[in-house]
């Protein structure tokens, strides 16, 4: 696999809004997370049968992601975890939410679509995420242990796109 590529799913995943409902906030002030069960994430989103058949054996962690408007984080890469894939999947988002990757002197800028499940070497490239639109930005965090099936799902279910 490329470091340089972001990989994004072929298909749109429907989201039950009604189990985010006990995740949303009206705190405009600060970014937070919250853990949530394997029970939530297969309530909240519907994968496809190979997706969700790899994330059901493999899950680590999940988290509810929430960035209000004009919020940030700070540049970072992701810790050390050889163990573990990290893949991102925006729930409610806007055109103004940048995901922002650092791959040597270029600077490269994505929006990442709704309900569409993402992945990239956040262990190796330097990355941020930028809200600046007006509207609360909800996005789950899935953490799936690293198998050959993994690479195989890659290959399967998603497209690749070069950062640069």
């Amino acid at each position: 696999m490329n470091i340089k590529t972001l990989y994004n799913s072929i298909e749109k995943f429907s989201v039950n809004k009604n189990v985010l409902e006990k995740y949303r906030t009206n705190n405009n002030e600060t970014l937070h997370q919250h853990s949530i069960t394997k029970q939530d994430l297969f309530e909240l989103v519907s994968f496809s049968n190979n997706i969700n058949e790899y994330i059901n054996l493999n899950l680590v962690n999940v988290w509810v992601f929430i960035l209000p408007p004009n919020l940030s984080l700070e540049d970072h890469i992701d810790g050390s975890y050889d163990s573990y894939k990290r893949l991102l999947f925006p729930i409610e988002a806007n055109d103004k939410c940048e995901n922002i990757f650092y791959i040597g002197d270029n600077v490269i800028t994505k929006i990442f679509k709704e309900n569409l499940l993402y992945w990239f070497e956040s262990t190796k490239i330097k990355h941020n995420i930028f809200n600046k639109g007006n509207t609360i930005r909800y996005s789950l965090i899935i953490d799936v242990t690293s198998t050959d099936e993994f690479e195989n799902i890659l290959n399967t279910d998603f497209e690749k796109n070069e950062l640069c």
